[in-house]
């Protein structure tokens, strides 16, 4: 969470405006799987995942009900770590009852999940409630744009990552909100703020001398 976050938050949080403050840069993820960022996905491609865990606060159900007033050419793929027993069987029903869902329940290697991400179109991390978000990193990390409610932190990662790569929504997810996403026009994704080479220095060092 940047400072200008960790400000706005403080109007939520009033709890934290106590607290002292560190801005410590989230660095890129590696790329396991070699090669450069893949290529961009055609234009009209329809491919859609999220994954994480289960737990309520990151809004897979926000995801089910917007997805299911998408048309029938949309895919979308889930992968899930963990959750609840009643969780794992709504999905499982969810997978039933629409073939244009694809559930796993599998704890993927990093290398896997690389893969799943690379392989769809958009990644949509629907939170109902957030500061900040690795997955969003990582996922930009192997250039694939993604979804994510109006936040003050996503919009700044958004600013220096250039535009159409972390899209915005505010209030419920729509599925209207999806297929914008994925019919968005790129700048080229620039990733230099979190890929400087001296950065993984300045963290350590500022993480050895906190109090």
């Amino acid at each position: 969470m940047s400072r200008r976050a960790f400000e706005k938050t403080g109007s939520t949080y009033t709890r934290l405006r106590r607290k002292r403050i560190y801005e410590i840069p989230h660095l890129l993820y590696p790329n396991s799987l070699g090669g450069s960022i893949p290529s961009l996905p055609p234009a009209g491609s329809r491919s859609v995942g999220f994954f994480g865990s289960g737990r309520g606060y990151k809004g897979l159900h926000n995801l089910l009900d917007a997805f299911d007033s998408l048309p029938p050419s949309y895919r979308l793929r889930v992968v899930v770590n963990s959750g609840s027993e009643a969780l794992r069987r709504h999905l499982v029903q969810v997978r039933e009852s629409d073939p244009r869902i694809d559930v796993d329940f599998e704890f993927l290697s990093h290398a896997d999940l690389e893969k799943v991400i690379r392989d769809v179109d958009l990644i949509v991390l629907p939170f109902d409630r957030i500061l900040n978000s690795g997955s969003v990193i990582q996922t930009l990390s192997l250039g694939r744009p993604v979804l994510v409610p109006s936040t003050v932190t996503f919009e700044e990662i958004g600013r220096r990552t250039g535009d159409g790569w972390v899209n915005t929504y505010s209030g419920p997810l729509r599925a209207g909100d999806i297929e914008v996403a994925l019919t968005r026009r790129r700048d080229p994704l620039d990733l230099a703020w979190c890929a400087d080479e001296t950065l993984h220095d300045a963290v350590v060092e500022m993480l050895t001398h906190l109090p």
